[in-house]
């Protein structure tokens, strides 16, 4: 392929700058010049036809070179090498100064909330309140007590306070815990022909009480810790012998509501129908203070052999029965004998 040379100056004389002006002699094969992008038809003026070929050059005005005689297709739209040069140059440029303002304008939005959580407003009649999500958390418990001053102090200090009181003064039922399984054993007085089974671990006091008619009281094991009041079952045998006449058991009954009535303050309270030892009995249960402790005394009573018979079950009324399956199964095995 014939070659052609460029200085830098045209076919005038005159540098071409675009190209960075006069440069030592540079051989090229193509169209334009390697080294500052000046095109042949621009460098041989008058010497290049409108064709595209290159019309023959002295070897006087280039001594080193040989006459050009070979066609060189005409290119449309030429290519200058430097201009290349300087949009590259521009186009890293703009590169580079588009990712410096997004890396600040990153930093903005994540320190303005706008990254990472909501914005927190300084609106004070709308929530400010954070989602899960939010990356500064420390902006939430400033803003928060402003908009709600009274939830967050009153929460605190109302649950420590009411849970001291609550404990002192408290006086709902508590439930008790779950007896453990005992061993019932037999209790029986043939003086007066009863005969009942109690727990093993239950303490029994005999002692005739004249006026009351009290003959033994079985006590439950102390418990302190959840009542003040032990339960206890009390039977008690009252002689009706010196009447007349045979009492009927509506007849005691009315005796048995008036004694009751000392202890309720006259409380309107009615007997119901049961059994005791097999035999048409009456039941009653009312509340009361024992040693200035609230109780609840349940009173069953039964009349055989002119003696009237009574059951009395009482427990704290606070914390309720403890052995409610126990005491119904010593009522059950309670015995009038015959004499």
């Amino acid at each position: 392929m014939s070659t052609w040379i460029c200085d830098g100056t045209l076919d005038d004389g005159t540098e071409y700058l675009e190209g960075g002006g006069k440069h030592s002699p540079q051989e090229n094969e193509g169209t334009e010049c390697i080294f500052c992008g000046l095109s042949l038809k621009e460098k041989m003026g008058s010497n290049h036809d409108n064709n595209g070929s290159i019309n023959p050059i002295s070897s006087t005005e280039f001594p080193e070179h040989s006459t050009i005689n070979t066609v060189i297709p005409k290119k449309t739209t030429p290519k200058k090498q430097g201009n290349n040069y300087n949009w590259i140059i521009i186009l890293l440029f703009l590169i580079g100064l588009f990712s410096l303002l997004g890396f600040v304008g990153g930093k903005l939005l994540v320190s303005e909330g706008f990254l990472g959580g909501n914005k927190v407003t300084s609106n004070p009649g709308e929530n400010t309140e954070d989602t899960p999500e939010n990356t500064t958390p420390d902006t939430t418990p400033d803003t928060t007590p402003d908009t709600t001053p009274d939830t967050t102090p009153d929460t605190t200090p109302d649950t420590s306070s009411d849970t001291s009181s609550d404990t002192s003064s408290d006086t709902s039922p508590t439930v008790p815990p779950i007896p453990p399984i005992v061993k019932l054993i037999p209790y029986q007085n043939t003086n007066y022909g009863i005969s009942m089974n109690y727990p093993d671990n239950w303490e029994i006091q005999e002692q005739l009480m004249i006026t009351t008619g009290e003959l033994v009281t079985f006590f439950s094991p102390k418990n302190n810790s959840i009542n003040n009041v032990r339960e206890k079952i009390i039977i008690s045998v009252v002689d009706l012998s010196q009447n007349s006449r045979l009492m009927s058991l509506d007849e005691y009954s009315e005796i048995m509501l008036k004694e009751i009535g000392k202890k309720t303050n006259n409380q309107s309270i009615k007997p119901t129908e049961t059994t005791l030892s097999k035999r048409k009995a009456k039941t009653i249960t009312y509340s009361s203070i024992l040693e200035g402790n609230n109780v609840q005394i349940q009173e069953t009573w039964t009349l055989f052999d002119n003696r009237a018979y009574i059951v009395t079950h009482i427990i704290d009324e606070n914390t309720g029965s403890q052995w409610g399956a126990t005491v119904n199964n010593m009522l059950k095995s309670f015995e009038i004998e015959q004499q």
